[in-house]
């Protein structure tokens, strides 16, 4: 395995294209599933970002951040945006295989 520069994977992880991606695909992925079902929304999210399946460990962690970020001020609208653009600065895209 080999990563690629740091500098990469800093502006793909700050970058306001990275942020906007994430609602947009966010949104599309809600329309795709009931809006109540985080479960449904990590699985779909996974197989359409990372084009793998959740695993068990993986799902757990998910639904316990959408709860975190559904608790926060402003942020409930944002929590699937923002489980979508953590998968979005998995491993798999700053590393080469």
């Amino acid at each position: 395995e080999q990563s690629i520069v740091p500098q990469h994977a800093l502006a793909l992880t700050n970058s306001q294209w990275s942020l906007d991606s994430a609602q947009r695909i966010a949104e599309r992925l809600a329309k795709e599933v009931a809006a109540t079902d985080d479960d449904a929304f990590i699985r779909r999210a996974f197989l359409l970002v990372l084009g793998a399946s959740v695993q068990d460990a993986e799902l757990a962690a998910c639904r316990k951040a959408l709860a975190e970020w559904r608790k926060l001020p402003n942020e409930a609208n944002l929590a699937q945006a923002r489980l979508v653009w953590v998968l979005l600065n998995h491993n798999d895209f700053v590393t080469l295989r």
